[in-house]
């Protein structure tokens, strides 16, 4: 019984000390492969390698696998495949090309939408809870009144739940500190906020529900437009 004892503990101990020698070879094949003897470093894996035959069969597919990278001949693969990084894209929901059109008054008229909202936020919307950027956009000049308009939308000072809309009005064939009285008016679920452009061109309606916003159409006449 002791001697069976004795021999199921030498059992274990060489599995232990198997299992362990093959986890370091990784590190005995590295030296080869660098050219350097690994003996002097790894005494107790050369001296398992002399007697294992399943650790020498490992070794050698190391070898083969390690010591070509070494030594720069693994040849390189004839293509690779191209790097997919759509996922970093940011997925703008599409609007019309189209975002102005011209009403029968002859008046510049933005009807806003959730779309239209989406693909007029800013790349972030960092900063303060009050008086945050949360939508911009930007109109080009274009026939027939050759009107730039540019419209933000930020959250009210004075009420998170409000948002404070500001219109831009450029006429490129005016001072820039001569575009008063340009009309502009805002319309959303029944609602109407009116009046005329500054001197530099920038009229500013606060208050407006955020929850109205999807609803909202900005209308921009030049001065002398008739009224309605």
């Amino acid at each position: 019984m002791r001697q069976r004892d004795a021999d199921g503990d030498s059992a274990g101990f060489r599995g232990a000390s198997h299992s362990t020698i093959r986890e370091r070879l990784p590190e005995y094949v590295t030296l080869i492969a660098r050219g350097k003897a690994p003996q002097p470093l790894f005494p107790d894996i050369a001296s398992h390698l002399e007697s294992c035959v399943e650790c020498r069969e490992e070794l050698e597919e190391l070898l083969h696998l390690l010591v070509p990278a070494y030594m720069g001949q693994v040849a390189p693969a004839p293509s690779y495949p191209p790097i997919d990084l759509t996922f970093l894209r940011h997925q703008a929901t599409p609007v019309p090309e189209k975002r102005w059109s011209v009403n029968r008054l002859g008046r510049l008229v933005m009807q806003f939408s959730q779309a239209v909202l989406d693909a007029f936020k800013p790349p972030s919307l960092a900063g303060a809870m009050r008086g945050q950027l949360l939508y911009s956009y930007t109109q080009e000049p274009e026939p027939p009144l050759n009107l730039g308009v540019a419209i933000e939308i930020s959250r009210d000072d004075e009420n998170p739940k409000m948002a404070c809309v500001s219109v831009a009005v450029d006429d490129p064939n005016r001072s820039p500190f001569e575009q008063a009285g340009n009309r502009i008016v805002l319309r959303a679920d029944g609602k109407e906020w009116q009046g005329e452009t500054d001197e530099t061109g920038s009229f500013e309606v606060p208050g407006i529900p955020l929850a109205l916003l999807p609803q909202l159409q900005v209308e921009v006449a030049p001065p002398g437009d008739g009224q309605e």
